[in-house]
């Protein structure tokens, strides 16, 4: 890969990187280096994995929130920090996030910054205690597991077909009202009440 040019590659379809974390200089740059690389030759579908024997994230390179190339994105055990310039993820229509921390602010952005998004996954993610769905008119499918600390979950996304939540806190605040085409939905380990049901079950009635 460093020695093999961008304009070698006009387009690459796939690009997928798993790897073991390291403090090392010499690994941050190193996986610096492919992301950049991938997204310079305008990557689609890109998967990034990391492991670690110790507890910790690998903070993820900004400038991958601001690739427009990419339409898949799948990302593992890694930090997403605000860029500078916000989140740009124009051509981004899935996105699966496992074992990732994001605080309120960035996820508000990530899910503004992606106008296309069609499937959205969140697993066992942590930071951020409220996910706010609007004005995504393409959303399809939205599946939130074992995110514990989530206390709001508020989805005004009118097009959204599958709906599954997995195991939220007790306390978390669900609202699915404005979901008037869902076909599917999932809730297991949230903690219902009759009045809660009754009030966003029937607004889902035709």
């Amino acid at each position: 890969m460093r020695n093999r040019h961008c304009r070698d590659m006009i387009c690459l379809k796939k690009f997928k990187l798993e790897l073991i974390i390291s403090n090392d200089r010499e690994f941050v740059s190193f996986v610096y280096q492919c992301i950049c690389h991938a997204i310079g030759c305008n990557v689609k579908e890109l998967k990034l994995i990391f492991t670690t024997v110790l507890d910790g994230w690998y903070n993820l390179p900004q400038i991958l929130l601001c690739a427009n190339s990419v339409e898949d994105l799948k990302l593992k055990m890694c930090k997403l920090k605000l860029p500078r310039n916000y989140v740009k993820l124009s051509s981004l229509r899935k996105l699966f996030l496992t074992e990732v921390y994001m605080d309120d602010h960035m996820i508000k952005n990530l899910v503004g910054g992606c106008p296309l998004i069609e499937d959205l996954h969140f697993v066992s993610c942590e930071g951020f205690k409220g996910l706010e769905l609007f004005g995504l008119t393409r959303l399809n499918e939205i599946k939130l597991i074992r995110n514990g600390k989530v206390e709001r979950v508020d989805i005004n996304a009118l097009n959204v077909r599958l709906l599954e939540i997995f195991g939220p806190a007790a306390s978390c605040k669900i609202n699915l009202a404005f979901c008037k085409n869902l076909t599917s939905l999932t809730l297991y380990g949230a903690s219902i009440r009759d009045q809660w049901f009754y009030n966003q079950i029937s607004k889902l009635s035709p």
